[in-house]
């Protein structure tokens, strides 16, 4: 190739009495190979009057010259020599560019072309900016059918054979994968991403010309985005970038879209009917068509959005997304049993058991499948060398995920404990229902749930490079005084007046632990720069779960309100059941439609909206619960 334009292509037009000179720039040229340095005239000019002039503005040198109808290689500088020559048949045409022949890196700069005629002198100037070891082109936008295959173009000019050829390497851009990797003359399909195996490959027939496209076999829609093609020899690098767009819709596509219409029509049905009983009295006593219709209410959509975003991963390997949606969809179903204004038709057991369980099982259910997958990709990502590889940075990633899950597994069992005597604990002639919850296996749980959430801290802050230690530092000792301080003033407050001990417990739950929150927050978010660095949105949206997941532990410490304002408790809890149904429904078949049937890459993380939205909801109740107190 004898060019190379990498950037826009600037015409630069110079007018003059007569006639019109054109040229081109910036330019690209490989080391080695051949460049044209382009000047035209835009209609032809006589070439006995005809003079063309091309030097290299920075020395002076002369390039080429045409004069008196002829050209002067005597002229010629020495450097020039037999590199340097016109198109004497297309000069007639008014094209007076030249063709430089075995470029080098000395050949980089400004070239002016100067033409002479009767009084008029006209001049163009052309940039040569660099010299090329190793060129690699692509095919820039590829379009494909969902299950056919694709081709991603890469040819690599180089100035050594294929053979010499130390690497080339497709991977892709968004998510730092291998797909298929060239080493050392020998494909090497066991590097291959697990996604990609007996799927890539190359034509290996056509490797010897340079050629190292990549053949995708049976498209999937989460194979959309950037791909990046590789080139390296002992000295040299060079890279090109192809995007593919996966057009058309599987079959668990189309069970995920079902799945999110079906939640959206029972959640319209079933919130219609729950309004319209609404201004009826003793709601807690309601029974037979009006009760069923309630539950329905928040366990079919729920059910259904848990089973959409699993399908949803599934098909598309959004597993960091898919555990979260699914995760926090399941739970809700908790959080909506302890908030419905029906939660007084069950039967006392029932009452208690989801009193006092289900804040923590919906903490931890969360946190376990958050955190498994967050734990996954940060291995993966020490694996491929974009997190430090150090064995100390394995192990203190391994030790701070071990004691999240044990710790948030552990949260769970005071409460449980609380509502129902274990069998472990008591003789089986004393196991019975607790008559209240337990103070202190509430305050346990509550300190079990803070100490997991200083570990998710540490967790989200090994990253690649040093790590702040005066942050680590200052996380381990001054982080457990939030949860300590608490316990105390709530100790303390509950021996005063019931008047001075809602005030006090109401400044320091709805004041003081939100303010620590909001530091607990900014200190973490310093941290996610490297995950927010290798693939855009994951590290906020590890930061809204982790908001949640505090949120939680604060709702943890507080007693259900025995009386809360109806309308109040109305709109959180309509909120909960059908607003967050609703997003979620429109959301994720949004995202898909987007995605998978339009090509579009610029879909933000689903976890950026309906986490923040679901921490407004579990702040809704924990605000009626403070009112409660």
């Amino acid at each position: 190739m004898m060019m190379r334009n990498f950037g826009f292509l600037v015409v630069l037009v110079k007018v003059v009495q007569g006639f019109q000179l054109q040229g081109a720039g910036p330019l690209v040229a490989q080391l080695g190979g051949s460049v044209l340095l382009p000047c035209a005239a835009e209609t032809p000019l006589p070439l006995e009057e005809l003079e063309v002039e091309w030097r290299k503005t920075d020395s002076g040198a002369l390039v080429h010259l045409f004069q008196d109808g002829d050209v002067r290689l005597e002229s010629q500088d020495f450097a020039y020599k037999d590199r340097a020559h016109f198109f004497p048949v297309e000069m007639s045409n008014g094209n007076f560019s030249i063709l430089l022949k075995n470029v080098s890196h000395e050949d980089t700069g400004d070239y002016s072309c100067k033409v002479y005629i009767e009084n008029t002198a006209e001049e163009v100037r052309v940039d040569l900016v660099r010299v090329e070891y190793l060129v690699v082109t692509g095919s820039g936008v590829v379009s494909a059918s969902l299950g056919r295959d694709a081709v991603l173009s890469c040819s690599v000019d180089s100035h050594v054979p294929p053979e010499g050829l130390m690497e080339v390497t497709w991977r892709r851009a968004d998510q730092e994968i291998i797909v298929l990797c060239y080493q050392h003359g020998e494909v090497l399909p066991d590097v291959s991403h697990h996604r990609y195996r007996g799927r890539a490959e190359f034509f290996t027939s056509e490797i010897s010309k340079g050629n190292f496209s990549l053949r995708l076999k049976d498209v999937r829609t989460e194979d959309t985005g950037e791909y990046i093609c590789d080139a390296h020899t002992s000295n040299h690098t060079g890279k090109a970038t192809v995007r593919l767009s996966v057009l058309g819709l599987s079959l668990l596509h189309c069970l995920v879209l079902v799945c999110c219409a079906a939640s959206f029509v029972i959640t319209i049905v079933a919130v219609a009917h729950f309004m319209s009983y609404r201004a009826k009295q003793d709601l807690a006593r309601r029974h037979g068509k009006d009760l069923a219709v309630h539950f329905l209410l928040f366990f079919s959509p729920n059910v259904l959005l848990f089973t959409g975003y699993l399908l949803w991963g599934l098909a598309e390997d959004m597993f960091s997304e898919a555990a979260a949606g699914s995760a926090v969809n399941l739970t809700r179903i908790l959080l909506l049993l302890l908030t419905s204004p029906y939660l007084g038709a069950l039967c006392d057991s029932l009452q208690k058991l989801i009193k006092c369980v289900s804040v923590s099982v919906m903490h931890t259910v969360i946190t376990v499948a958050v955190y498994s997958d967050a734990y996954i990709k940060r291995l993966n990502w020490i694996s491929a060398g974009i997190f430090s590889t150090s064995h100390v940075h394995r192990m203190r990633l391994q030790g701070y995920f071990g004691a999240i899950i044990f710790l948030s597994l552990c949260g769970i069992c005071p409460d449980i404990d609380s509502a129902y005597t274990l069998p472990c604990m008591l003789p089986r002639s004393e196991l019975g229902l607790h008559p209240q919850r337990e103070p202190s296996k509430q305050a346990w749980t509550f300190l079990l749930l803070e100490t997991c959430s200083i570990f998710q801290m540490l967790f989200l802050s090994v990253k690649s490079g040093a790590f702040n230690h005066d942050v680590r530092n200052t996380l381990i000792f001054a982080a457990p005084l939030l949860p300590i301080s608490v316990l105390l003033i709530r100790r303390l407050v509950r021996n005063r007046k019931p008047r001075w001990g809602r005030l006090c417990w109401t400044v320091t739950m709805g004041i003081w632990m939100p303010v620590c929150f909001v530091v607990t927050i900014s200190v973490v978010g310093h941290t996610q720069d490297a995950a927010e660095a290798i693939l855009p949105g994951e590290g906020t949206a590890l930061l809204c779960v982790f908001a949640l997941l505090k949120m939680l532990t604060g709702l943890s410490l507080s007693n259900h309100p025995d009386k809360a304002p109806e309308l109040l408790h109305t709109i959180v809890y309509v909120y909960g059941a059908a607003g967050l149904s609703i997003v979620n429904s429109v959301g994720l078949a949004t995202k898909l439609l987007l995605t998978s049937g339009y090509g579009s890459q610029n879909v933000p993380d689903l976890r950026l909206i309906t986490i923040p939205l679901e921490c407004l909801f579990v702040f809704g109740w924990f605000a009626l619960q403070i009112h409660g107190f």
